[in-house]
């Protein structure tokens, strides 16, 4: 029944887990300032803004769909970053995480910055 659902809004509520399968035609999940701690494995094809800064997420989904352009998670403590960043992005954010003290999560972070010069990336 959610079916065409393309907004997701669960920013400080007291919401702790997230469905196994979202809605194929989500564009936008934000799920901050929640106790969520874990994302679902697969994430929209259509997904373009994935908001989950302030939880206790640990972990990214192993891909990313292509359509993201924003991933905002810092707060969180995701220590590590899919192989494969989207070409899509234009802003991420994983301030105050332990994957931003990992030089090679820093490194990779870099080089995508230059290599999409328009992006905004913080770490």
């Amino acid at each position: 029944y959610l079916t065409e659902l393309q907004k997701l809004s669960c920013y400080t509520t007291q919401i702790s887990s997230l469905p196994d399968t979202l809605p194929g035609s989500l564009q936008l999940l934000s799920c901050s300032n929640t106790q969520i701690s874990k994302l679902p494995d697969t994430l929209p094809d259509s997904l373009q803004g994935l908001y989950c800064h302030n939880t206790q997420i640990s972990k990214l989904p192993d891909t990313l769909p292509d359509s993201l352009r924003q991933l905002y998670c810092g707060d969180t403590q995701i220590s590590k970053l899919p192989d494969t960043l989207p070409n899509s992005l234009t802003y991420i954010n994983i301030q105050r995480t332990p994957a931003a003290k990992v030089p090679a999560v820093r490194k990779r972070l870099k080089e995508f910055k230059e290599a999409h010069p328009n992006a905004t990336v913080l770490f």
